[in-house]
């Protein structure tokens, strides 16, 4: 005697288990065509939408199947999928629009949080550009405040005269 199929039920979502919205989903496609007898409101391009939702969801799916798994060692894929993770975080990254060279990388960088792992390594490797400009200004301020017709001056004198013309002009 053949064994009778189960007919298959829709699935709801379970907030404590990471794949059930996407077993959910899968299961509205697999039988959309008793889905769409039942209910009529969904279209066309909702289904597409779901269809495109589960074909983003199923490899994290199959990834946390398989770190759930008691049969494999998970410390040896866990680095794997790092690195894929960071792989797929950097595509995202170069896909964006660049930025102006007028902005501030760090306060973009602080608001990029969507991209933890270059957000830190940004953070970390972004700093003042070394430079001597802002000095050799001051120097050259300091050259026209202490010159040949103004060589009596104080020095305290001198440092505050070089200390306002340094705030004025903005270097400092």
């Amino acid at each position: 005697m053949a064994k009778e199929k189960q007919p298959l039920k829709l699935k709801m979502d379970v907030i404590t288990r990471w794949n059930s919205t996407y077993l959910m989903l899968k299961r509205m496609c697999d039988i959309q065509e008793a889905v769409k007898a039942t209910l009529r409101m969904l279209r066309n391009p909702e289904w597409n939408a779901l269809r495109e939702m589960c074909s983003v969801m199923k490899p994290f799916e199959e990834v946390t199947e398989e770190l759930s798994s008691k049969k494999t060692a998970s410390v040896s894929k866990i680095i794997v999928i790092a690195q894929v993770m960071a792989l797929i975080e950097l595509g995202k990254y170069i896909e964006e629009p660049l930025i102006s060279r007028k902005e501030n990388p760090l306060v973009l960088w602080e608001a990029r949080k969507k991209y933890p792992r270059l957000s830190t390594l940004a953070q970390k490797h972004l700093a003042v550009v070394a430079t001597s400009v802002p000095s050799e200004r001051v120097f050259s301020k300091a050259g026209q405040i202490i010159s040949e017709r103004r060589s009596r001056l104080k020095s305290s004198t001198a440092q505050k005269l070089i200390y306002f013309t340094k705030m004025k002009a903005g270097i400092g």
